[in-house]
């Protein structure tokens, strides 16, 4: 059961990954051009 829910957990983080990447490289950059 353990390892299932670590792959269930690795998949919704590359889900998240993927859907958000753009927002994620946006809330990143921000620090630096403020």
């Amino acid at each position: 059961m353990k390892k299932l829910k670590t792959v269930l957990i690795l998949a919704l983080l590359a889900t998240l990954i993927v859907t958000g990447h753009d927002s994620i490289i946006t809330t990143l950059d921000l620090p630096y051009e403020a």
